[in-house]
């Protein structure tokens, strides 16, 4: 539909790389809002992630607005940070409403996860 999207993945193997959206937006001075979302992958799954609507006022008088989903993904269900962790985040302007634009970031979810090849599986 024609709207910038920006994909941020970060990794590692322990919490230290990274942390939670809200801290950076918080230590920039925006005002923000936050909640959780699912979004539904097909007929039987869902990804449940977290969002966060963020405005702040530049000294030259510009709002500026951002719209955040944010999820983590782990290598399996035991979620050991030693086994690895992702921070998987989209963040946009706001197009129409919150729930519009995180509409936006569901179907680009759903495209890149859906239109991607399957890999083969590692051997253990």
């Amino acid at each position: 539909s024609g709207e910038y999207i920006w994909l941020s993945m970060i990794g590692g193997r322990s919490s230290q790389p990274f942390h939670a959206p809200d801290i950076c937006y918080d230590a920039d001075g925006w005002q923000y809002n936050l909640g959780s979302y699912p979004i539904a992958l097909d007929e039987e799954h869902s990804l449940f992630g977290l969002w966060l609507e963020a405005n702040k006022t530049t000294e030259n008088g510009e709002t500026l607005e951002h719209v955040v989903f944010y999820f983590y993904l782990f290598p399996n269900e035991t979620r050991k940070l030693s086994d690895g962790i992702v921070l998987f985040k989209l963040t946009s302007g706001r197009h129409g409403t919150v729930e519009e634009t995180l509409a936006l970031h569901a179907d680009f979810i759903r495209n890149l996860f859906f239109s991607a090849p399957t890999l083969p599986t590692q051997p253990s």
